[in-house]
């Protein structure tokens, strides 16, 4: 539906501004650790907005 077309678009926006604001936060500090652990963070977000709209696309 239009509607849950529009709530998963808000999600994504939302995850790229924490990814976004993470990742500043991470070359700010320069903590390895973190970027790493930021790295696995953005795999996991690309995969569960990858499922969504893959299964938006089946409805």
């Amino acid at each position: 539906t239009k509607h849950r077309e529009q709530e998963i678009i808000d999600l994504m926006v939302q995850r790229a501004k924490q990814v976004q604001w993470l990742n500043t936060l991470a070359h700010l500090v320069g903590y390895n650790l973190l970027r790493s652990r930021l790295r696995d963070d953005i795999h996991s977000i690309d995969v569960c907005t990858t499922s969504a709209l893959r299964a938006l696309a089946k409805q």
